[in-house]
């Protein structure tokens, strides 16, 4: 089982490397199976084809686990103090998962049906962040206010400075601690009593 488990992550491993340099429709995946040291017919085996393998790793490199984890583990429902625990997760994940997020930028538009499941996450992110804002509403803990917009802009303010970060190398100037001690303070200011 744990050799499988090596296997797979070799090939998913090789593939990230190869899409990132050529782009999901440059690579083969003979040319998988020789990064990744195994037989063609194991990458087969694995995943079936080139398609599962990228399918597969937009799967399994995506943040919403992690989300869900905070959510429902290390909230402390103080809005400051949750909006930077949050903020630092995505962070984290974007960094950590650069090659990624690189490749699905450089494959948005190819394929329809990837192009939906890369769009789904966010959707999920956005879901979770407003069951936090609407929960905090209950609370009382911040004032009444519309969650999905709250959770649209609080994701858009954040996606624009890593998109920035990670993908153009431009950190406007401003670096990633005072970037989401500034950030949370906007909406601490905007949403508290």
């Amino acid at each position: 089982m744990t050799q499988t488990l090596n296997t797979r992550k070799k090939i998913l491993q090789a593939a990230i490397s190869l899409i990132k340099k050529k782009g999901f429709q440059g690579v083969t995946t003979r040319e998988i199976a020789r990064q990744a040291n195994v037989n063609e017919v194991t990458v087969f085996r694995h995943f079936g084809n080139k398609m599962n393998i990228l399918n597969t790793i937009i799967d399994e490199y995506s943040y919403i686990p992690s989300f869900e984890k905070v959510v429902h583990e290390e909230i402390r429902w103080n809005l400051k103090e949750d909006l930077q625990i949050i903020t630092k997760v995505y962070f984290t994940f974007f960094k950590e998962n650069d090659d990624v997020i690189k490749i699905a930028y450089k494959e948005l538009g190819s394929f329809p049906e990837l192009d939906k499941k890369i769009t789904t996450i966010p959707l999920q992110l956005k879901e979770l962040l407003v069951q936090y804002f609407d929960r905090m509403q209950k609370l009382n803990k911040i004032k009444e206010c519309d969650s999905n917009a709250i959770a649209i802009a609080f994701i858009s303010m954040n996606f624009g400075y890593l998109v920035s970060l990670v993908i153009h190398n431009h950190d406007f100037g401003i670096n990633e601690e005072k970037f989401i001690d500034d950030s949370t303070q906007l909406f601490t200011g905007m949403l508290d009593f």
